[in-house]
C-alpha cells in the first residue's frame, strides 16, 4: 500500500508536467537542461510546487520525473521552498510570474 495520500490520482490533470517545465524555462530564461538536474535549483521546486496540485501526479511520480527523488524528499523540499518564497521577494516575484503565466492561483 502506498504511503501517500489516498485519492491523489483522482485529482484532475489540469496541467501536464511538460507544460509546467516549459513555463519555468521561459520565466527563468534558461533551458531546463541547465538547471533541472542541479541539486537545490529553484526551478526544480517551482515545478514541484505547481505540479503537486495541478497535475494529479503523486509526490513519488514527481520525484521520479525530475531525477529520482523520494516522495518524502519532495514533500519536505516543497515545504522549505514555500518558506523561502515567504522571505525572498525576488523569488516570490518570479514564482508569481510563473503562476500568472500558467493561470494558476497561488
Amino acid at each position: 500500500m502506498s504511503r501517500e495520500t489516498a485519492g491523489k490520482k483522482m485529482m484532475g490533470r489540469a496541467l501536464g508536467l511538460d507544460v509546467i517545465m516549459e513555463a519555468v524555462e521561459e520565466v527563468k530564461g534558461t533551458p531546463r537542461e541547465e538547471w533541472l538536474r542541479r541539486h537545490g535549483d529553484d526551478g526544480n521546486w517551482m515545478i514541484l510546487k505547481l505540479a503537486r496540485h495541478r497535475t494529479g501526479m503523486t509526490l513519488g511520480e514527481l520525484g521520479e520525473a525530475i531525477g529520482g527523488m523520494d516522495y518524502a524528499a519532495v514533500s519536505m523540499g516543497i515545504k522549505r521552498y514555500e518558506k523561502k518564497l515567504e522571505s525572498n521577494k525576488s523569488l516570490k516575484k518570479l514564482y508569481d510570474k510563473l503562476a500568472e503565466k500558467l493561470q494558476v492561483k497561488t
